[in-house]
């Protein structure tokens, strides 16, 4: 071979490689490169959310207001590939929300509604792994969610009101999860919802509140998640209250929670394990008066110390969790009312206070699912649940009053049964 044409054979091979444009050296495409995110946010100041609506006169096409306020967030989202995740999130701020509707009549709905977080994160993948490491600290000023409504008469009436030191929602679907998440709050969470009013064809309000707040959901996901979740601020507390001279169908709830953890999955094995401690004062409080009402007014007032749930179809799940609660926890739920029984005016009320709580679920289209762990629950807190209802007479009444230190359920089922 000549020199000359072996020469620019030769170059011609290890051109590709030396320059890195061989197969060999070449970049994966893009959908096969995980999203690999740092993300750090810290939070010192107060921050405030303030929506006031006044209309003294009719208003014909309704009324809807909201706030919203977060210390820090952050979002991430990945749809064909993996995400690999690192955050930091801190906020010491007061965070405050808060939602003011006054009006005539207002035809016909008035709507109002507050959220206020100190810390939240959304992650989330689709046909890709998810792998997160995440811490949520809230220390400092408190958290709170406000929501005061006040008209003469409108069809539809709901106020909401939500308050979280800090938040977390997960999603991973057709493929695997890899958590590890530390929520602490040493911080106040209030959440309030008052609705006054003359008159109204349905009636709702609600308010919840927790210092942390984990939910992870799967579909065709393996599910790997530790988690440890610490409240020892001095409260966290949900308050509802309702007054009406006249109404229909009202319902009204409250539901304060100090540590929450949800694992939602379908078709893949799941696992969760950590601990849930608390030390805050939790109270859930619902108060409704009604002078007069027809339908059925349904009250509620919920407080929990620490809460899990693992929940699987079609697949094993396993749980290995340690609860503490060490604060006291108070549900009540009160109903005045006055001539329902005129109207056939019915009142359901429900009071409910626990210590701990976990639930474990597992359900199989075929074959056995199998729920296996082991859970430890320690109460060392007050646990009171009040119910009173009060009326000259009623079309109907069922009132409930449950106090529970420690709670485990523990199902396995097929699916129809």
């Amino acid at each position: 071979m000549n020199r000359r044409i072996l020469a620019t054979t030769l170059a011609a091979t290890l051109a590709p490689i030396l320059l890195g444009a061989g197969p060999a050296f070449a970049d994966p495409p893009a959908s096969s490169r995980p999203s690999v995110i740092l993300n750090d946010q810290l939070n010192w100041g107060d921050v405030f959310a303030n929506m006031t609506v006044t209309s003294p006169n009719p208003v014909t096409d309704g009324l809807a207001a909201s706030a919203a306020s977060a210390g820090v967030t952050a979002l991430a989202s990945r749809s064909g590939g993996d995400l690999d995740m690192t955050s930091r999130q801190s906020s010491s701020g007061t965070i405050r929300a808060r939602t003011t509707i006054n009006a005539g009549d207002a035809c016909c709905s008035a709507v109002g509604a507050s959220t206020a977080h100190a810390t939240a994160l959304e992650a989330s993948t689709v046909d890709g792994a998810l792998a997160l490491d995440a811490q949520q600290t809230a220390v400092g000023g408190e958290i709170e969610s406000v929501t005061r409504i006040n008209v003469r008469q409108t069809s539809l009436l709901a106020g909401a009101s939500a308050a979280s030191a800090n938040t977390m929602l997960l999603s991973a679907e057709n493929g695997p999860a890899t958590v590890t998440a530390a929520q602490s709050s040493t911080t106040s969470a209030r959440a309030i919802t008052d609705v006054d009013a003359c008159c109204s064809g349905l009636t709702t309000a609600v308010s919840a509140a927790s210092a942390n707040s984990f939910a992870l959901r799967g579909r065709t996901s393996t599910i790997d998640a530790r988690l440890a979740q610490s409240s020892t601020g001095p409260t966290v507390t949900a308050s509802t209250d309702v007054f009406q001279m006249r109404g229909h169908d009202v319902v009204a709830a409250s539901n304060a929670t100090a540590n929450s953890a949800v694992i939602d999955s379908a078709w893949g094995y799941a696992s969760v394990a950590g601990e849930q401690t608390n030390a805050s004062y939790v109270r859930g409080e619902t108060v409704v008066t009604l002078r007069d009402w027809e339908g059925v007014a349904a009250v509620s007032g919920a407080g929990v110390g620490n809460s899990a749930m693992i929940t699987n179809v079609g697949s094993d799940a396993r749980a290995d969790l340690s609860q503490t609660n060490l604060g006291g926890v108070d549900g009540v739920a009160s109903f005045t009312g006055g001539a329902g029984a005129n109207d056939g005016g019915a009142v359901v009320l429900n009071a409910a206070a626990v210590g701990n709580s976990f639930t474990g679920w597992v359900c199989s289209a075929c074959g056995d699912a199998r729920l296996q762990g082991a859970v430890s629950q320690t109460n060392g807190g007050s646990i009171t649940a009040t119910g009173t209802i009060t009326s000259p007479g009623v079309g109907g009444a069922i009132g409930s009053a449950t106090a529970v230190g420690n709670s485990a359920t523990y199902i396995t089922a097929r699916r129809g049964d």
